[in-house]
């Protein structure tokens, strides 16, 4: 019976199988930590970090989330020579076995690496985002606190820069920063589209919700190769599975990206299909006896308002309010509001373009229309009292917006006396003149005013 042969014994025989063995073992040892044969120091207390090492630490993060993606490739690299390194050795009995789980583990490791290396940039772009918006936030904060205002000759005796001359500056690095996120985005929306599954059958969308992203790759690939007749054909880079079930879809080149957008998907998932951007305008002030939101069927409203805006070429896909339905008229009937304003929902970005520049007529009357940009409104969310999203989606801890305690949410709050949980004022968390909550509305502010009003820039 054959001898299983071991890796020592390889290594000894001054083989070739040896000789790779060992080059495997070399790339594995380098990638252990360099402390790891030191014993662990003794347990000493700590000093306090100085604000200087807060500052070098916050860098070194930095600067390991931007080499991450490097870092990745690398692990990627290592991987799949040390795959090159092991197969050519020959082993027998149990060995062999053992050889094989070594192969299909780091074939299996390599191909996770991949799918995170895939969305590293994604990630690295939200949370720069996070830093840059909590370093204005610093800022600011640091401005309310002072509390000597000084003038611009005392602040040109003291050497100092005058706080309206630094909140000016701080605004118009939000400006850019904002206006580069958007560029970026522009950017990477040329590489990829979004497939959807909302008229799919729950069979469908249950099975996309436990494939894995190497499976629905296998899928779409297939599907692009058997219905493209020319070469090269487009590759699928990768895929990200969004909360609403939709697959955004990230491609080599922005040619493919338009390529595959035409093509039909539902023959690798029954109801899927491409889907499309929808746009929507906010009408203000329409008389509320011209849309009957009570009633479903709004089909004649819709023909009719489409007919009116013939001339922009406006298709509506759908008419919502834009705030909540009022109190019942039969309880309050003098709280009936005359005017509602409300969205109007269209595939075609240039009517709504047009809709926008011109207005929207109803009833041969014409009225004010904006683009409907509902991350360019100050939102708050009631469970955690922050701003930026609702307490639908809020996962932090709950905070009473009445008195800032976290034993108990706003709605049971006892307590007689008030304090904001952001800026530890007497008031409410909500109140119009609570200075974190004005901070918050200059920030959408400035985000409105360096954002376009229309959809296509063509238009500005």
């Amino acid at each position: 019976m054959p001898t299983p042969v071991t890796s020592d014994h390889s290594t000894r025989s001054g083989g070739k199988a040896g000789q790779q063995c060992s080059s495997a073992a070399i790339i594995v040892a380098s990638k252990m930590p360099k402390d790891a044969s030191k014993s662990p120091k003794s347990l000493e207390p700590t000093p306090e970090p100085s604000i200087a090492d807060k500052e070098r630490e916050n860098a070194t993060s930095i600067e390991k989330s931007t080499n991450t993606p490097h870092r990745l490739g690398d692990i990627i690299h290592d991987l799949s020579r040390m795959i090159e390194l092991l197969r050519p050795i020959s082993v027998y009995g149990k060995w062999s076995s053992d050889k094989d789980k070594v192969l299909d583990g780091l074939k299996s490791a390599i191909q996770d690496l991949e799918a995170i290396h895939i969305d590293t940039q994604t990630q690295l772009t939200s949370k720069f985002e996070t830093k840059l918006d909590n370093i204005m936030d610093k800022i600011t904060a640091m401005e309310r606190k002072s509390k000597t205002e000084l003038t611009y000759s005392q602040a040109a005796q003291k050497g100092l820069e005058h706080p309206q001359d630094t909140a000016r500056k701080a605004q118009e690095i939000r400006q850019r920063n904002t206006q580069a996120r958007q560029r970026q985005r522009t950017e990477a929306e040329k590489y990829e589209f979004t497939l959807t599954v909302e008229h799919a059958n729950d069979s469908i969308k249950k099975s996309l919700a436990v494939a894995t992203h190497e499976e629905i790759v296998k899928q779409l690939q297939a599907t692009i190769n058997r219905t493209t007749q020319t070469e090269p054909k487009p590759t699928i880079q990768g895929i990200q599975k969004l909360k609403s079930g939709d697959i955004r879809v990230k491609c080599s080149t922005p040619n493919d990206a338009n390529d595959l957008k035409n093509k039909e998907w539902s023959s690798a998932y029954e109801g899927m299909e491409v889907k499309k951007p929808r746009y929507g305008i906010v009408v203000h002030r329409v008389p509320t006896e011209y849309i009957d939101f009570d009633n479903r069927n709004m089909t004649e409203t819709i023909q009719h308002i489409e007919q009116q805006n013939q001339s922009k070429g406006l298709k509506i896909l759908s008419i919502v309010p834009l705030r909540k339905k009022p109190e019942n008229p039969q309880t309050n009937p003098e709280k009936q509001p005359v005017h509602r304003s409300i969205i109007v929902f269209t595939y075609d970005a240039d009517s709504a373009d047009a809709c926008i520049k011109q207005g929207t007529n109803i009833k041969w009357g014409t009225y004010r229309t904006e683009k409907y940009a509902p991350q360019l409104r100050l939102t708050q969310c009631y469970n955690c009292q922050r701003f930026g999203h609702t307490a639908r989606s809020c996962r932090n801890q709950v905070t009473c917006g009445k008195c800032g305690s976290h034993d108990h949410s706003t709605s049971n709050c006892t307590s007689e006396s008030h304090q904001c949980p952001a800026c530890q004022g007497d008031h409410p968390s909500w109140h119009s003149q609570c200075p974190h909550r004005m901070e918050e509305a200059n920030k959408i502010m400035d985000k409105r005013r360096s954002t376009s009003p229309y959809f296509n820039s063509v238009h500005e």
